[in-house]
């Protein structure tokens, strides 16, 4: 494995970050698939296990905050929780659409530890 320095990984980082922005435009547009782009990017941001580091771990930014707009679960639903997604029936079948900050009851000013 190659170290890479911390203007390297800085570098990295502004790259996912356009490539994050570029698939929003694109998933606005209609380009749904452009959800599985976006998890992956995420997954190289946040993602740590016993095997790999997330790049904002090797750069020592996991403990910055972030909004969470994520719908707090309601503890007598016994279906699975998805605070972030909402689940129709149209005539493609499913579609999952992103809540974003459309729920009455999310704080915007809410931030928490990744």
């Amino acid at each position: 494995m190659v170290k890479q320095s911390e203007a390297d990984l800085k570098l990295h980082l502004q790259e996912q970050i356009e490539l994050l922005i570029r698939s929003t435009e694109l998933y606005d547009k209609g380009f749904t698939n452009e959800v599985k782009i976006m998890a992956s990017r995420l997954l190289v941001l946040l993602h740590d296990t016993n095997k790999s580091v997330s790049l904002l771990k090797h750069l020592g930014k996991k403990d910055i905050l972030f909004y969470n707009t994520a719908d707090d679960p309601d503890p007598k639903n016994l279906a699975a929780h998805m605070g972030l997604i909402n689940i129709s029936v149209g005539p493609q079948g499913f579609e999952y659409t992103a809540l974003l900050n459309k729920l009455p009851n999310i704080n915007p000013k809410r931030r928490i530890l990744f």
